[in-house]
C-alpha cells in the first residue's frame, strides 16, 4: 500500500509540474499584451474503433478526427490514424501506427498533407480506483515543403477516476508536452512547441460504446514573428471497442 501511495504522490507531483510548465508560457505569466497572443475557439470531434486480432493478444485501433477553427465555423484539419497495440505486460503497452493529416489553409484552397509514423510507450497502473497513465510518443513527420523529416517527442500524464460504483462515469484529467527534436528548413522549429491540458467526463453508454466530452486548453509556441496561440477546444470523442472493455 505504501508503494501505491508513493506512486500516486509522484504522479500528482508530475502532473502539477507539467501544468506549471504549460502555465509558464501563458500570457499572464509572461506579461504579454493581448496583441501578442491569438486565441480561438475550436471544436474537435473523433471516432475511435478498437478491437483485437482474432486469436492474438495484439490489439488494433483506428481513429478519424475532425477539427474546426475560427469559432468552430471553418475547417482546420482532418486526420486518420490506424495503429496496432502490443501488450508487453499488464501495465505496459506499445502502440505502432501512422497518420495522415490534411490541413486547410487560412486562405486559398491548397490543402497541405502531412504523413507521420508514431510509436507510443504507455505505462498505466491503478491506485485503488484511480488509474494513472503515462505515455511517451515519438513521431517522424513528413511535412509538405519541409527539407527533411521532422522529429517530435510528446509526454502525457493522465489521471482517470470513476464517479459511480458501476464505473460508467469517469473524470479524466491530463497534460501533454510537445517538443521538436530538430529544425528542418520550412518545417517546425526545434524546442518546446505545445502544451495541451484536458479536463473531460467519460460516459460508458454500453459495454462497447463510450462518449467523452471535455475542454482542452492548447497553447502553441510560435516562432517569431508569428504570435503565440491559445486554443480553447471543445472535445467530443466517441469510442467503440469491440472487446467491450
Amino acid at each position: 500500500m505504501a508503494g501505491s501511495i508513493a506512486q500516486l504522490k509522484a504522479a500528482l507531483v508530475t502532473l502539477a509540474a507539467l501544468l506549471g510548465l504549460g502555465l509558464l508560457h501563458t500570457p499572464s505569466v509572461l506579461a504579454q499584451s493581448a496583441a501578442d497572443l491569438v486565441e480561438d475557439f475550436q471544436l474537435w470531434t473523433r471516432l475511435t474503433l478498437r478491437g483485437r486480432f482474432e486469436g492474438s493478444p495484439t490489439r488494433w485501433g483506428f481513429e478519424i478526427e475532425n477539427r474546426l477553427r475560427n469559432g468552430a465555423r471553418e475547417q482546420r484539419q482532418l486526420l486518420v490514424r490506424p495503429y496496432v497495440g502490443l501488450t508487453v505486460s499488464d501495465k505496459f503497452t506499445v502502440n505502432l501506427g501512422f497518420a495522415n493529416f490534411f490541413t486547410w489553409p487560412t486562405q486559398g484552397n491548397n490543402i497541405t498533407v502531412e504523413t507521420r509514423l508514431f510509436q507510443d510507450f504507455i505505462y498505466a497502473f491503478r491506485v485503488d480506483n484511480l488509474t494513472i497513465g503515462q505515455r511517451i510518443r515519438l513521431e517522424e513527420r513528413w511535412i509538405e515543403g519541409a527539407s527533411a523529416v521532422s522529429l517530435r517527442a510528446r509526454y502525457r500524464l493522465q489521471l482517470q477516476h470513476p464517479l459511480d460504483a458501476e464505473k460508467r462515469w469517469l473524470v479524466n484529467v491530463s497534460d501533454e508536452l510537445f517538443y521538436n527534436l530538430n529544425t528542418p528548413t520550412n518545417g517546425p522549429v526545434g524546442g518546446f512547441e505545445q502544451n495541451r491540458a484536458i479536463f473531460s467526463i467519460i460516459h460508458k453508454l454500453n459495454a462497447q460504446l463510450s462518449l467523452e466530452v471535455g475542454y482542452q486548453g492548447n497553447f502553441n509556441n510560435r516562432p517569431a514573428p508569428r504570435a503565440d496561440q491559445f486554443d480553447h477546444d471543445l472535445l467530443v470523442y466517441f469510442t467503440y471497442d469491440f472487446d467491450g472493455r
